[in-house]
């Protein structure tokens, strides 16, 4: 259930649903392809695995990240996390973003949410882009285990259990 929304910003309680979560995901995505228009042509390269080594790189250098507040899911478009670059975005607002540059660059993208570290319940999502041939997943969010970046061009570790969404441009 929604309880603060706007067009760039939404709260979702814990209580919600997956399926909300991922709905309003979704959303901000949708929201998001037109404000990163300008911001792809700039990071798009020459392949899907260069393309996703300059979202990722540019990423790690101006949005910084910072967990959600307990309790509450902040889902923000790709304009919200320019905006709360310096505060920090957690691991679904990067999804978004890079989800947004690479519909824009022409890929296509998912999401894949993980359950790893053999946890049960899903904990986690990150961006897949693919050109048909290569498929690339980017994840800048920090493991705040080791608190090394989770990484360009691989997964999280010991995944038990992942969720497949795909995300398209609908515009």
């Amino acid at each position: 259930s929604v309880v603060m929304g706007s067009q760039t910003r939404k709260r979702i309680r814990h209580s919600g649903s997956l399926r909300d979560t991922l709905d309003v995901i979704d959303d901000a995505v949708q929201l998001s392809i037109t404000q990163t228009k300008v911001k792809a042509l700039e990071l798009k390269g020459g392949s899907v695995f260069e393309s996703g080594r300059n979202i990722y790189q540019y990423l790690i250098a101006h949005v910084a990240y910072k967990l959600d507040e307990v309790g509450i899911e902040e889902i923000r478009t790709a304009a919200q996390s320019e905006v709360d670059r310096h505060t920090g975005v957690d691991c679904e607002d990067y999804t978004i973003y890079i989800a947004a540059l690479a519909l824009n660059m022409g890929y296509r993208v998912w999401m894949e949410v993980v359950a790893f570290r053999g946890r049960k319940q899903f904990q986690h999502v990150y961006a897949v882009i693919s050109d048909g041939m290569q498929d690339v997943a980017i994840d800048p969010t920090p493991d705040l285990e080791t608190h090394r970046r989770l990484g360009f061009d691989t997964r999280p570790p010991q995944i038990t259990k992942t969720m497949k969404i795909d995300l398209l441009d609908t515009t």
